[in-house]
This record gives C-alpha cells, sequence and structure tokens, in this order.
C-alpha cells in the first residue's frame, strides 16, 4: 500500500488527449538550493540539483574546500572558528557561545 503523507518525487497533472482520453502526465519536481544548517542563508558555490546528479559531479564542483562546505555558510562558519579559539584559550566559555553553534563546536577535535 502507498505511503500518502510523503512528498513525491514527481508532480503529477491530468491531460486530456485529442482522442478524448483522460492520461495523467508525471514531471519530475525540482530540487531546491542547499541551505545553511545554522541561519537557513543559501549556500553558494553548492550546485543546485538532486543527489544522483550531483554524485555525478567532481568533488570539487560539488562544494567549496573548506571546513563544514555544504553544511554552513562562510558567516557562520566563520564564527563557530572565532568561538573555537576563544573556548580554547580560555577567554569565552562553552556556555557564552552561540547555541546554534554549540553541536558543531562540540563535534571540533581538540588539538
Amino acid at each position: 500500500m502507498a505511503i500518502t503523507n510523503m512528498k513525491l518525487d514527481k508532480i503529477s497533472r491530468s491531460r486530456k488527449t485529442p482522442g478524448g482520453k483522460t492520461i495523467k502526465i508525471a514531471k519530475e519536481k525540482k530540487a531546491g538550493h542547499a541551505i545553511c544548517a545554522v541561519c537557513g542563508v543559501k549556500l553558494m558555490g553548492v550546485p543546485k540539483g538532486k543527489v544522483n546528479s550531483i554524485s555525478k559531479l567532481s568533488k570539487t564542483q560539488r562544494r567549496p574546500q573548506r571546513p563544514y562546505a555544504g553544511v554552513l555558510c562562510s558567516n557562520c562558519s566563520r564564527n563557530l572558528f572565532k568561538s573555537k579559539i576563544r573556548v580554547d584559550g580560555k577567554t569565552q566559555s562553552v556556555d557564552q557561545t552561540d547555541l546554534r553553534l554549540l553541536k558543531f563546536l562540540k563535534s571540533m577535535k581538540k588539538k
């Protein structure tokens, strides 16, 4: 049995043919832009497309060459690195960091 509450990858609509028959036309949905996990802004340098089309691209065409590329925008990653340095240097506590960046801050390895 089909699951009805899930989004479909195709949009279908009905059309009448010149012969009088009603047929269904399926059209694939377009993929959305990649967005930042923290602020929700559109990511620059990440192509718009479905997973199967993006996987055929080379690694350098898929995303920029920096940590958390394809997940965080440049402003949020910059703020993350600043807060990481401040926490390591004991000038700022973990409690004072932005709550949205806390998940990524804990995932960074301490050197």
